[in-house]
């Protein structure tokens, strides 16, 4: 299976955020997928986990095309800010799966996206969910709810 794109989309706020760091599986100098420096400076720079199917898009958010199986994985995202404020870290697990063939989707890539934002602030985490497909027939529309508080204490950060 090949094809199809998808756009993760950090949660939170860019306010103050000078830079933005994309990372696949843990965060390293080897993971590194790119890092960008807003404007006024907006410079990239490529790491050693950069494809050429990455971009950033607006609000810091990854886009890739022409997904594979193989582009099922954790990444990370860290949105730096000035010394003296407090920067941001999320993470999301994309899952690439072949639909099954009875779906109406038939043969095409699903992608399911969670990303957490994780600050020091006192409120409840956002989730963002974004659902993409190999079509372009139904865009994808990103959700941020909050979740239950059941949640906290769970464990599950």
């Amino acid at each position: 299976m090949d094809g199809g794109s998808v756009t993760m989309i950090p949660a939170g706020s860019l306010k103050n955020v000078v830079a933005c760091s994309w990372f696949r599986r843990s965060m390293s100098n080897k993971t590194l997928i790119f890092r960008y420096e807003l404007p006024p400076k907006s410079k990239y720079q490529y790491g050693m986990a950069y494809t050429g199917r990455e971009t950033i898009k607006q609000y810091c958010s990854l886009h890739v095309v022409n997904l594979t199986l193989k582009d099922s994985d954790v990444y990370h995202i860290y949105k730096e800010r000035h010394e003296n404020q407090t920067s941001e870290l999320g993470n999301a697990f994309l899952m690439i799966a072949e639909a099954e063939q009875r779906t109406k989707l038939t043969g095409k890539a699903i992608a399911g996206i969670v990303l957490k934002i994780k600050t020091k602030t006192q409120r409840p985490p956002l989730w963002t969910i974004l659902l993409a497909s190999k079509t372009e027939e139904h865009p994808p529309s990103p959700k941020t709810i909050r979740p239950p508080s059941i949640l906290k204490g769970d464990g599950a950060r």
